[in-house]
């Protein structure tokens, strides 16, 4: 994969951030020594379930970075691309 166009997703999502978000009243348990994973139907808020975790944790998260993988532009990705994404 083409290293402009990780660098490209990865500048988008710092100029625009996390989408507007209803806040759930159900926080997801945040333990730096567990593994979370998250499972449901589908568009049942998986994915804004996690914007909100992300939204609480940023003052105490250095960097994050959400990399939707269906996104048009990473088809194509393997694994070793994944070395790239991190060193952008």
């Amino acid at each position: 994969m083409e290293e402009g166009i990780i660098k490209s997703f990865i500048a988008e999502w710092l100029t625009n951030g996390l989408s507007k978000l209803f806040e759930r009243e159900l926080p997801l348990p945040l333990d730096k020594d567990y593994v979370i994973t998250v499972t449901g139907e589908r568009r049942s808020g998986k994915t804004y379930l996690l914007y909100q975790t992300m939204k609480s944790g940023l003052a105490s998260f250095n960097e994050i970075l959400y990399v939707d993988f269906q996104d048009y532009r990473l088809k194509g990705i393997g694994a070793n691309d994944l070395d790239k994404v991190v060193l952008c």
